[in-house]
């Protein structure tokens, strides 16, 4: 039915047409057909009742009355695994690989697929030729599918230009100098080849000098620090024996020997030890 392209004309003026129970015509279309619809859905439309049922109008009772179908129908369980037919699970399935198969081959051509026997291991290389690679793969539908590969083994290059001459070290220099701190200008510094005698306090520098057979030459420096001894510490302190004699006392000391000292021989201890029995006394003829 075109309503776009209907003819509304008056409805005296219709063709016959056939009619049915409960039809009303009310225009022509393009092709000067009736057209026509329920008079009931004109003038009283259907309705859904609160029982869920259609109520439609009777001209007879000239009133809505329940037309005894429901709206809507039965709601249907959910849909399982088992609802599937046997023909729809194998078309669920789909393809997949069975198994595989990898074979070599060398050959002078890369662009040819090679026709002689193919090894499950790889062949010895021999330069100019290519290696082919083939990758059957049978899948679960018993159908193989087929892939090749080629890599080509490159023959020696011809001889390449000579390189630049290498850069080595052609002598080394190593020389020292002390300052009294470590933050001197090693520019300024006066260097000598033998290592100086270095005073408690003071910096000890080191230069190492590398010459490159390209003229090249770089210089590296460390430095480190002149600490006193324990001994030292303990002559500042008052310590009137001998070093070694300073040494057997620290060695009784720290094997936790009860040791007698003097009073500036104990204040001279570089350390107190609470697990060692120190008696100070004015005087020691020897240790």
């Amino acid at each position: 039915m075109d309503i776009q392209n209907a003819a509304l004309q008056p409805i005296s003026g219709l063709p016959v047409a056939t009619s049915f129970s409960g039809l009303f015509t009310i225009g022509t279309d393009s092709q000067n057909q009736s057209v026509k619809v329920p008079l009931s859905a004109v003038v009283n439309p259907p309705y859904i009742g609160e029982n869920g049922h259609w109520y439609i109008w009777s001209m007879s009772a000239n009133s809505y009355v329940d037309s005894g179908n429901a709206s809507r129908g039965e709601t249907g369980r959910a849909f399982t695994y088992n609802d599937f037919t046997q023909a729809q699970l194998e078309a669920l399935k789909g393809v997949g690989i069975q198994s595989s198969a990898v074979g070599y081959q060398l050959s002078s051509s890369g662009n040819s697929v090679p026709s002689g026997n193919w090894s499950s291991s790889i062949p010895a290389l021999t330069k100019g030729n290519y290696l082919w690679t083939r990758m059957n793969l049978t899948l679960t539908d018993s159908s193989v599918v087929t892939a090749y590969s080629v890599a080509y083994i490159p023959n020696d290059g011809g001889q390449g230009d000579p390189g630049d001459p290498g850069v080595g070290i052609v002598r080394t220099e190593v020389s020292y100098c002390v300052t009294d701190n470590e933050d001197a200008d090693v520019r300024t510094l006066e260097w000598q080849s033998s290592i100086p005698p270095v005073p408690v306090g003071k910096w000890l520098w080191t230069k190492v000098m590398l010459f490159y057979s390209n003229a090249d030459n770089f210089a590296f420096y460390t430095k480190s620090h002149r600490a006193a001894s324990a001994y030292e510490m303990a002559v500042a302190g008052g310590y009137s024996g001998t070093e070694r004699q300073y040494m057997e006392l620290l060695a009784l000391v720290a094997s936790n020997t009860s040791v007698w000292l003097t009073e500036e021989e104990f204040n001279a201890l570089p350390s107190y030890d609470s697990n060692v029995e120190y008696n100070i006394y004015e005087e020691v003829d020897s240790l």
